[in-house]
């Protein structure tokens, strides 16, 4: 566990080897340029976004990966929820998918189904705050990762927290956290 965001709910970063951006990369890339081809791959129309390529990725191609995302969710339960079970809670991976993203293109605030998600950055493009002032706040947020909760800004509590994407970084999260 690489660091736990004080947010209202549990949001953790970890940290992702060089390797399993390189291998997830190599498979994400070749679902892509078959696009067309892996018609049944395509959720683009399925997901909350307004975005062109994205396609979920066949889990027997990422077995080992779904296996360390698989030990991941397993931590980040006991660390958050592990007295509140008798049994020790079994996890599936419902799906993995990689999401294509590029200037004007966008995903809607939205939650997933399941217990835990999470979000990992393969590859961020260098120029996304290309014609804004480094002073503009936009600059955080111009292609970043935004979670929302709560109402209102109480003490010691924000409901808002943006993150702005590096490569090989990992956010697991309650499925119902609104993120965009």
């Amino acid at each position: 566990m690489k660091e736990i965001i004080h947010f209202g709910s549990p949001l953790v970063k970890y940290e992702i080897g060089h390797e399993w951006v390189k291998s997830l990369n190599t498979i994400g890339d070749q679902v892509i340029e078959k696009g067309a081809i892996a018609a049944n791959l395509d959720i683009s129309k399925k997901l909350a976004s307004a975005v062109n390529k994205e396609f979920q990725l066949p889990l027997p191609l990422i077995e080992d990966f779904t296996d360390y995302i698989l030990k991941l969710a397993k931590e980040y339960h006991h660390k958050f929820n592990g007295k509140m079970f008798k049994h020790e809670p079994r996890f599936t991976l419902s799906a993995i998918w990689v999401v294509s993203q590029v200037a004007g293109e966008w995903n809607y605030i939205h939650s997933h189904s399941g217990s835990i998600s999470g979000i990992l950055y393969l590859k961020v493009p260098q120029n996304m705050t290309t014609g804004l002032d480094p002073n503009d706040k936009r600059c955080l947020l111009a292609g970043g990762l935004s979670f929302a909760e709560g109402s209102g800004s109480l003490n010691y509590r924000r409901n808002i927290h943006n993150i702005k994407p590096v490569v090989g970084d990992l956010y697991i999260f309650p499925s119902d956290l609104m993120h965009t």
